[in-house]
This record gives C-alpha cells, structure tokens and sequence, in this order.
C-alpha cells in the first residue's frame, strides 16, 4: 500500500496535467462619449490587473478581453496546442445599445481551422476599416508568426502588414513636446489610441478642463478607468488636440507645451498637432 501510494505520487508529479490561467479585468462599466461617440470609458475592478497587463483591447467597433489557460507540467508542448488549453474571447459589440456580448474559445476555431501551433498573444486591431484579431502564435523555438482573425466573417487570414491600427502605437509628438510628461504626472500612460489603458488612478483633475465638460469621465479616470479611441473617428492630430484641451487647466484653452528645434534646440510653443509638425 505504501509502496503503491509513493508511486502515485512520483507519477503524478512527473506526468499529471498542470495548468495556469490568465483572465482579463473584470469590467465594471463602459461608456461611448464624444460627438461621434468615438470615445469609450471603461472601468474595471480595483485589483484585477497585474500592474500593466489587462487583457482588454477595443478595435473600431469591439472591445475584446482575452482569458486564457496553458499548459505548464514537464510534458506540455510550448509550440502546439495541447489538451485542455483555451483562449476564450469575449466580445462586447459598441455599436449596439446594450454592448452586446459574445464569448467563443479561439483555440477551438484555431484547431477546426486546422492550425495546430502554440498560440502566445491576442489583441484587437483594426485594419482598413475592418474588425480583427491579431493571433501570435510560436513555430517552434526560433520563430513566430501572425495570423488575423476577422470578427465579423469568424475566419483567418494572413497578416496584412504594419498598416494597421491598435491601442499599443505611441502618440507621435507626445515625448518631444512634454506632453507624455505631463500626462504621467497626472499617472497617465498615453497612446494614440488609448489613455491610461494600465488602469492607475488619475490624479489632480479637479481643476482641468475635463473634469468640467466631462465630470464623470474623470470621475472615472481618478477611480483607476481608461479611455479607448475608435480609430476610424479620430486621427492622431484631433487626439493630440483633445488631449491638451481637455488636460488644460479649467477656462484655458490649451495645456502650456513647447515644440524643440532638432537643429538649434530652440522651443517654440504650440497650441496644436499642426503647430508641433510645422
């Protein structure tokens, strides 16, 4: 009995299935604001981020959160889809009254498609006009590749190169004018398409612009929320022009930034995107 019990353990030790999981912020609320309802606050519950990864993501008309579970015991394979392994995506649809929500396991599209590859990463992106996911997925020790994944058509299709939009591309002119600095004094990390997506507190916002023409946006921002552009309504010259309206002090028009000469150094100040690139 010992003995037969001894070796249950080493057996289960050595080859008994072992799994870890990912799960997404659990959202609390969402809201789509601006003229053309290009903008949409989210909110998730304190404590379900691990510091910078949420598992959220927003394309043109979906937000996506991404739950996943791997396999992790001494014979798993890191570059096939073993057993017992999902990605399970939930999509809420913006252009609906309700955000109405679907959930579907990719890995199980992935294997009915017949791909059988590690997959690694998924986010949402939208790429002429159109809803994807974008798939990485491991080839062997060496290599990675991509694959996208169509929202609306439910099938995949090659990657179709760099042009393409996401919440992860930097704000082209937000370092070299200071206005990531700033934004980061206010404990904002900025994208050109997102704002704040690591979901920390804003800070001191009482006395700007927003939390007078939008007050329960900041509301939400100072309670740890994001906002996420739809990228087909807003290109980064009008980000960049409402950001630094919006983050300017209550009754002034723009924030104080400054444009530096690559040549000479000289700092020139601007009130727009236009200003920055002349």
């Amino acid at each position: 009995m010992i003995l037969s019990a001894i070796a249950y353990t080493v057996y289960s030790q050595l080859f008994a299935y072992r799994f870890e999981e990912e799960h997404a912020a659990n959202i609390t609320s969402m809201e789509l604001f601006g003229d053309q309802k290009q903008y949409l606050s989210v909110v998730v519950e304190e404590g379900t981020t691990d510091g910078w990864r949420s598992g959220i993501t927003v394309s043109q008309n979906y937000l996506v959160s991404v739950d996943s579970k791997k396999r992790t015991d001494r014979l798993s394979n890191p570059y096939q889809m073993d057993e017992g392994e999902f990605v399970m995506v939930t999509t809420y649809a913006l252009n609906t009254s309700d955000f109405t929500k679907k959930t579907f396991d990719l890995a199980d599209v992935w294997r009915k498609s017949r791909y059988t590859y590690q997959i690694i990463d998924v986010y949402a992106i939208t790429y002429q006009g159109e809803d994807y996911l974008s798939v990485r997925y491991n080839e062997d020790e060496r290599s990675s590749n991509v694959l996208w994944y169509s929202l609306e058509k439910g099938t995949f299709i090659k990657y179709g190169g760099k042009d393409f939009q996401s919440i992860f591309k930097f704000l082209d002119g937000s370092y070299r004018t200071g206005l990531d600095e700033k934004m980061s004094a206010m404990n904002m990390d900025i994208r050109q398409y997102s704002l704040n997506d690591f979901f920390e507190k804003a800070k001191d916002l009482k006395k700007l612009n927003i939390s007078r023409e939008y007050p329960q946006i900041a509301k939400n921002l100072s309670n740890g929320g994001a906002i996420y552009v739809r990228p087909l309504f807003s290109d980064k010259a009008t980000w960049f022009n409402t950001l630094i309206h919006w983050f300017a002090p209550k009754g002034q028009e723009f924030m104080e930034l400054y444009a530096p000469n690559g040549d000479t150094g000289e700092k020139t100040p601007i009130r727009s995107y236009a200003d920055y690139e002349a």
